[in-house]
């Protein structure tokens, strides 16, 4: 080898050493929401399996990882999911642990201070989050008009935001994925539903007569917990795209749901997608306090916040607003307080 050739090879090998930092910094960015989520699915199973300690361990990590000390809207909001889900699981020492490490490991300011409190956003802010829209890959034959013993198998839904994703035809590739399971990813905006509806089959104009079959077909239906996400998503929607006639037996539905199933994720599905809703009946605000009085239990009442919090313009415009506070105040459970602040 000539030193002119050697010379080339080395100031190569140096070039490729020096830009390494930054290869690795593109290859981070592109991983970032793939990890922040798949960190946080496991958080959640970690709990719901009870797994308290190891779930804990792994929200370490996530805090301890660039995209937190960054200060990313989306590391933030999965640090929330996962507090709450503590919260809720009646584990207020592990929500509190990495909470505070949380807060010691970055200082967030703005938009992901109010994140990580598990507060609501404006939209401007929510519509930054990531959401992987694969509904424009689909072929226009691949998707059929919705069958509801068919497509609502396709549906994954989380317990604290409802409709996470909707899987292809096949049930094994995702479609529509709208965001993780937690607060920060509840709200719906309209290109939530529309990438949810184009995903599933379902037509604008016929949402009356899917809400309809729905509720007509719940009883019979093994997916009873999708059943009542996809109500959520079709409640939520505004203006004159349902008639008053059906939202009102909607959340009629969703209310004896939440009183009367036996199931406790279903009774937490209910509420949960009552708050969804695009506006709320005083009946069912009036159904939502009573829930709330006589359940003691944490993980079933925890959407009674985002009830309160998504609908406080609705709440504040009912005459009885005092009497729903005190009663309300008069709820000695954890909370209280947090949905104190929303009326």
């Amino acid at each position: 080898m000539n030193a002119r050739r050697f010379l080339f090879l080395v100031l190569t090998l140096l070039l490729a050493f020096a830009l390494l930092p930054q290869a690795a910094l593109v290859a981070e960015s592109r991983t970032i929401s793939g990890f922040v989520s798949s960190t946080t699915d496991e958080c959640l199973r970690l709990i719901d399996a009870r797994d308290y300690a190891g779930a804990q361990r792994l929200a370490l990590k996530l805090i301890a990882s660039p995209q937190w000390k960054s200060g990313d809207l989306e590391a933030a909001g999965a640090i929330r999911a996962i507090v709450d889900a503590f919260y809720a699981a009646n584990k207020a020492d592990f929500a509190k642990k990495v909470l505070e490490s949380a807060q010691k490991a970055y200082k967030a300011t703005g938009d992901t201070a109010l994140a990580l409190e598990g507060r609501f956003l404006p939209e401007s802010a929510r519509s930054s989050l990531p959401v992987i829209d694969y509904t424009k890959k689909l072929k226009p034959r691949a998707v059929s008009i919705f069958n509801p013993a068919a497509d609502l198998k396709r549906i994954r839904v989380g317990n604290q935001a409802s409709v996470l994703k909707v899987m292809d035809s096949t049930n094994k590739k995702v479609a529509y994925m709208r965001g993780l399971d937690g607060v920060l990813w509840a709200p719906v905006q309209e290109a939530h539903r529309q990438g949810i509806f184009t995903a599933l089959g379902i037509a604008p104009a016929s949402l009356d007569a899917v809400a309809d079959q729905l509720i007509k077909g719940y009883a019979s239906s093994k997916q009873k917990k999708e059943c009542l996400a996809l109500l959520g998503i079709i409640g939520s929607s505004t203006g004159n795209a349902l008639s008053d006639g059906t939202r009102t037996k909607l959340q009629s539905f969703l209310v004896t749901t939440m009183r009367a199933s036996k199931d406790v994720v279903l009774r937490r599905q209910a509420c949960l997608n009552l708050a969804l809703q695009s506006s709320i009946l005083a009946s069912s605000v009036d159904a939502v306090v009573l829930f709330y009085e006589k359940s003691r239990n944490l993980w079933e009442t925890f959407p009674v916040q985002q009830v309160f919090e998504y609908q406080k313009e609705c709440i504040s415009l009912l005459p009885n607003k005092s009497q729903i506070k005190a009663r309300i105040a008069a709820v000695k459970e954890l909370y209280t307080p947090n949905i104190l602040k929303f009326l």
